[in-house]
């Protein structure tokens, strides 16, 4: 059995689609962020290992086009999309200290989306 402390955001995105967004009205904004843009930054890591750096990398990747980097038909992205982004992660990773078995403790929680508004200032 796996340690709740070593859950990665992998396994909260997917109880997050299995549980919580079928019951909201924004569940397919929610299945579409966590599939295109929330798994790829974060799948992998652990919940204990997403820090506010993380986010601020998450907020500089989407607001600017690196010429180095196949983009697709992917596009920089406007402030308020990263914000709901943001608060997206906030809210599950907030949901994760609230397991009767923590997946995350209370003090481990990023604060990305403070670190949102800073970086998008440096980024204008």
């Amino acid at each position: 059995m796996t340690n709740p402390l070593d859950k990665t955001f992998d396994a909260l995105a997917d109880y997050w689609l299995e549980k919580r967004a079928p019951l909201k009205r924004s569940r397919k904004d929610d299945e579409s962020i966590i599939r295109k843009h929330l798994r790829p930054a974060f799948g992998a890591l652990k919940l204990r290992q997403i820090g506010t750096e993380d986010g601020d990398r998450y907020v500089i990747d989407k607001m600017q086009l690196d010429d180095e980097k196949d983009y697709g038909d992917s596009r920089p992205i406007g402030e308020k999309t990263i914000a709901n982004h943001l608060t997206l992660l906030t809210t599950m990773m907030n949901v994760a200290t609230t397991f009767n078995v923590p997946w995350l403790l209370p003090g481990g929680l990023p604060t990305v989306a403070a670190g949102a508004d800073m970086t998008a200032e440096r980024c204008q």
